[in-house]
């Protein structure tokens, strides 16, 4: 399968893109210029966030899959937009490029905490409804969510149950 990747720099995209290309999938991170891609394997093809690369992209390839799993979780100097921007204003982008462009399936990772919980539930939780509407009233594309929990450390860690996860799907994937 062709698969985008969206946060594959950071701790689960980068060991979400080892295993993809592991199992001989082809993977496409989209990644921010001061991203360090160093730790992702040759084989992953790497393009910048811009929105004419990435358009550019999408019109000369079919992809199967959007998998985002960006996140910022704490506010920095910028108070809330690098959260924001992070977790719900680029993968929204991404996601509407995605039904534009007629890729099927859209997951992402979300968080298991109450949507009103803080910033970072809260804008997870956002970009869960708008891909809840694009998958049940639009029917543009699958959308399936993966509600996360305590998934840090090593991944040797996650392998011993140190994390968790719920998965919600918005729409069946036959």
């Amino acid at each position: 399968m062709r698969i985008i990747l969206l946060g594959a720099t950071g701790y689960l995209g980068s060991n979400i893109a080892a295993a993809l290309i592991n199992s001989g999938h082809e993977v496409t991170a989209i990644i921010r210029p001061t991203s360090n891609a160093e730790i992702l394997d040759k084989r992953v093809k790497l393009i910048l966030n811009n929105s004419l690369e990435i358009e550019n992209e999408l019109q000369r390839v079919n992809y199967d899959w959007v998998i985002n799993s960006a996140c910022v979780y704490k506010q920095n100097d910028s108070f809330y937009y690098d959260m924001l921007d992070a977790n719900l204003f680029f993968p929204a982008k991404i996601l509407n490029l995605a039904a534009k462009y007629k890729i099927a399936n859209y997951m992402t990772m979300g968080t298991s905490l109450p949507d009103k919980f803080n910033m970072y539930s809260f804008s997870k939780s956002q970009l869960s409804s708008l891909g809840q509407f694009f998958s049940e009233n639009e029917n543009l594309l699958n959308f399936i969510e993966l509600k996360l929990e305590m998934f840090y450390g090593e991944l040797r860690n996650l392998r011993k149950g140190g994390g968790v996860f719920h998965a919600r799907t918005f729409r069946t994937i036959y």
